[in-house]
């Protein structure tokens, strides 16, 4: 199937044979790579080290929104397309990216392509007849190819996690919220109330602990004033006030916007009629703590309740990109259970 914008094609495909590579490659491998990683193919060094490297790493390695320090979008590898297709550990990779241009190409064209050469593997090939239409092409559609190789990498992610599930808390969810969920076994049962579950992971380090956290928590629904940012925020302060509390006395949950405020956007849920995402950081009342949140807040399928599902991460003086990914992967699974399937 294709759509024509311009002199550009966008093609999305499930699978297929990206031109200069080698074809029928048998596909048996299990995907490897780390999560925020990206193979860009280049046909040759030289490409790379010169405007077309140097684009691209301004494409993908500007800063991730949401953190309290500069963290890149994506980790770039890079191989010479000749290394590529004789090295099975780079065609293996999760994330490719082939930077194709050659004079001969009379149209610029965007290529989406999956589980080419491992499972699960996006592939994404830009073919154009100039490094100027390279450009124009890439500026173009960053947005869509940001958002393809981050829902790749979550879906990725949460395959990870369907291995060894703790089907005794996503029963309770579904039971408490209405919805369905994949939830590793790793977090343990913080609070259990009527409004609010809380789920931690925690990791002690000598030198510093870290934690991603889960909350789950519900209003009553009443107007659609409650959807807005301003008042989800004002929710999740209440819920950090009554129940999050940090290691000095009175302090508890809030959420910080003199740093970097935060930022909201709404998501299409085809088991919620409403459903937005914020992200921003969160810090401890009377206390130094403090790190970045997601949350997802869902209108219930019958608009008698706001639901919000969150995750957060404590990882003072460390990368808290990863971390943030895997708590998003978690929230993106939730579905919930509509009265005929119940």
């Amino acid at each position: 199937m294709k759509q024509v914008f311009s002199v550009f094609t966008l093609m999305l495909l499930l699978t297929g044979l990206i031109t200069g590579c080698e074809e029928n490659t048998v596909l048996s491998t299990q995907s490897s790579g780390s999560t925020s990683e990206i193979m860009v193919v280049t046909k040759s060094a030289e490409i790379w080290k010169g405007s077309v490297g140097d684009t691209i790493k301004a494409y993908f390695a500007q800063n991730t929104d949401g953190l309290p320090q500069p963290e890149p979008l994506f980790d770039l590898m890079h191989a010479p397309l000749g290394e590529f297709n004789k090295n099975l550990i780079f065609k293996q990779h999760h994330s490719v990216f082939i930077a194709d241009i050659d004079p001969s190409y009379s149209k610029t064209e965007v290529v989406f392509s999956n589980d080419i050469w491992s499972k699960p593997q996006l592939v994404l090939t830009i073919k154009a007849g100039s490094d100027t239409a390279f450009f124009r092409a890439l500026r173009h559609y960053f947005p869509t190819i940001e958002k393809k190789f981050r829902d790749g990498q979550l879906s990725r992610t949460l395959n990870f996690y369907r291995v060894s599930q703790d089907a005794k808390t996503e029963a309770l969810l579904k039971t408490t919220f209405g919805f369905n969920s994949i939830l590793p076994s790793s977090f343990t049962m913080a609070v259990n109330k009527p409004d609010l579950i809380w789920l931690r992971q925690s990791i002690h380090r000598t030198k510093q602990d870290t934690e991603i956290g889960l909350l789950f928590y519900s209003a009553d629904y009443s107007d659609t004033s409650q959807l807005s940012q301003k008042n989800l925020m004002a929710l999740r302060d209440s819920i950090g006030k009554k129940y999050i509390f940090g290691p000095t006395e009175g302090s508890y949950m809030l959420t910080e916007n003199e740093v970097i405020p935060v930022k909201s956007y709404v998501l299409n849920n085809s088991t919620s009629p409403y459903v937005r995402v914020s992200k921003g950081l969160w810090a401890m009342a009377h206390d130094f703590m403090g790190g970045p949140f997601v949350q997802y807040a869902f209108l219930s399928p019958d608009k008698k309740k706001i639901i919000c599902a969150e995750g957060y991460i404590y990882n003072p003086n460390g990368e808290k990109r990863n971390m943030m990914i895997q708590v998003e992967s978690i929230l993106r699974s939730i579905e919930f259970v509509t009265p005929e399937k119940k």
